[in-house]
């Protein structure tokens, strides 16, 4: 049985995750959790915008709320295939396995574009998750 925080945020979702696959981010341990019905299948560390949270156009700030996978990008890539503006570009980024600094921030294999569902908090005018980019990528 899921945890506090996990029957919390399932409940919240409520019809959307019935049957379905559901994704819960928990963004202070940038933690990714992947659930299919009530079961707890995979975590994933994640890294969310260093703006903070919010839902204002053009504040290049993480959204809260439900949102829905709108469309799948780089079904046909390799992986590490880089992806500019929702287009692979065939080129391959360097794959490095301890952390290196750099001016790059590639999006790179997939690209899961989301639609919030909730008016007011993340769908709508100047709010809009799927009109403001925003994506779950690899």
């Amino acid at each position: 049985m899921p945890g506090n925080w996990q029957a919390e945020a399932l409940k919240k979702l409520g019809n959307f995750a019935s049957g379905h696959y559901a994704v819960v981010i928990r963004l202070k341990e940038q933690t990714l959790y992947l659930f299919c019905d009530e079961s707890l299948i995979y975590s994933y560390p994640i890294s969310s915008s260093l703006f903070g949270v919010g839902s204002a156009q053009d504040s290049k700030r993480t959204p809260l709320g439900i949102h829905r996978v709108a469309e799948k990008i780089g079904s046909g890539c390799a992986s590490g295939e880089i992806i500019v503006g929702r287009v692979p570009t065939g080129e391959q980024a360097e794959i490095v396995e301890e952390k290196k600094s750099t001016n790059k921030d590639l999006i790179t294999s997939r690209i899961l574009w989301l639609q919030g569902l909730e008016p007011g908090i993340n769908s709508g005018q100047d709010i809009d998750s799927f009109k403001r980019y925003i994506y779950i990528h690899g």
